[in-house]
């Protein structure tokens, strides 16, 4: 993920947002597996299951679900905040998907700080105002959420 937050923009330069919200939801193994093989036919036919239950059912790492929440936060990221909310419930609900095989050695979700995952959560579902609008001098916007982001949080 820490590619996807420094280097993707730098380089690539995406030319719309759903270039790279594709491009992210493919590293993250969130698409149809089709997909992968059809170009080059690898992995074969009989190995394919087997490849994309190992690339797919993995847990998450608190740093990958912090670096997407800081790229949904990011006016420089092509990604807003109710996708990333999306992202990140998807990647969750994949990972507790494993919890009957967690162990000590074998942790699918874990955090030392989860109220960071709330706060980034709640501050994800907030409505930002565009900077195209003028807005008075003396006037400070009041804080307001979007509501189908924030009752998902």
């Amino acid at each position: 993920m820490w590619w996807f937050l420094e280097v993707v923009l730098k380089i690539y330069k995406p030319s719309s947002s759903n270039i790279y919200a594709k491009s992210l939801h493919k590293v993250l193994f969130m698409i149809n597996h089709e997909e992968y093989s059809m170009i080059d036919g690898w992995p074969a036919e009989n190995e394919r299951p087997m490849y994309f239950k190992v690339t797919s059912e993995i847990p998450l790492l608190q740093d990958t679900i912090l670096r997407i929440f800081y790229i949904g936060r990011s006016k420089h990221h092509p990604l807003n905040g109710r996708d990333t909310i999306d992202l990140a419930e998807f990647l969750v609900k994949r990972a507790a998907a494993l919890h009957p095989l967690e162990s000590e050695d074998f942790r699918v979700l874990y955090s030392d700080s989860p109220l960071n995952f709330i706060e980034y959560l709640l501050k994800l579902s907030a409505y930002s105002f565009p900077d195209t609008i003028s807005l008075p001098i003396d006037y400070t916007p009041p804080p307001m959420a979007i509501a189908s982001a924030y009752w998902k949080v």
